[in-house]
């Protein structure tokens, strides 16, 4: 089928055909802003090349700008977003906007994401163990803290203590991971846990407390009247 010259596609115009190879066609064509350029036939029957191409070219700002905006509207309407919140891309539940971290890359500066689920992303990332598998772990500690026994106190979920003789302390493996701490527990046992000596001055300080062998020298303070 023969394409004539001056036929259109959006904003092209063809000027000749330069190869064909097998069903493939490319044809020559002029854009509306006077550049030029070589397109298949079969993008420009569908639609997939509208202009030039180049940078400067304003029907290809048009065409991107459109096609940014139809992309948002898209996931837009998919997230069910609206001035109160939207849905979550991970645990697909709606939330407020309160749930979701500021991101100045999107257009209404909040991210896809909420709080919740980065969260446990960054600890799959980092412990290699995901939410379930916490919940597991958290289930048979009996929802306390292995050390001390007792719940977290702070508004946040029981850390994930590990040897940091093997990945070091800012990453874990599923072979370095000792259980689920409280805060409290957690930077205690990360203090002493390198320092042999900081154990053992510990367990020295609770035996000799050394404030009774001063205060047994100690003759009892004497107070004295002071006029009114």
């Amino acid at each position: 089928m023969d394409v004539p010259a001056g036929t259109r596609f959006k904003n092209l115009a063809i000027v000749r055909e330069v190869e064909r190879v097998g069903p493939n066609r490319r044809f020559l064509c002029r854009c509306d802003c006077g550049g030029e350029t070589v397109k298949y036939l079969g993008n420009l029957r569908g639609g997939r090349s509208t202009s030039c191409g180049v940078f400067s070219c304003p029907h290809r700002r048009n065409t991107a700008a459109a096609g940014r905006a139809a992309v948002i509207a898209q996931r837009r309407a998919l997230s069910l977003e609206s001035a109160e919140g939207r849905m979550c891309h991970i645990c697909g539940e709606w939330k407020a906007w309160a749930k979701f971290p500021n991101d100045k890359r999107r257009a209404n500066g909040k991210g896809s994401n909420c709080y919740d689920c980065n969260n446990w992303r960054l600890t799959k990332l980092y412990f290699g163990i995901g939410k379930e598998e916490w919940r597991q772990l958290h289930d048979a500690q009996g929802g306390v803290c292995a050390l001390c026994g007792e719940e977290e106190k702070r508004d946040a979920r029981l850390s994930i203590d590990h040897d940091h003789s093997c990945c070091g302390p800012n990453r874990a493996c599923r072979g370095c991971i000792r259980g689920l701490l409280c805060d409290l527990c957690n930077r205690m046992l990360g203090h002493a846990e390198q320092r042999a000596a900081v154990r053992a001055r510990f367990l020295d300080y609770l035996v000799r407390r050394p404030f009774s062998s001063v205060s047994a020298g100690l003759a009892e303070p004497v107070l004295e009247d002071v006029a009114e």
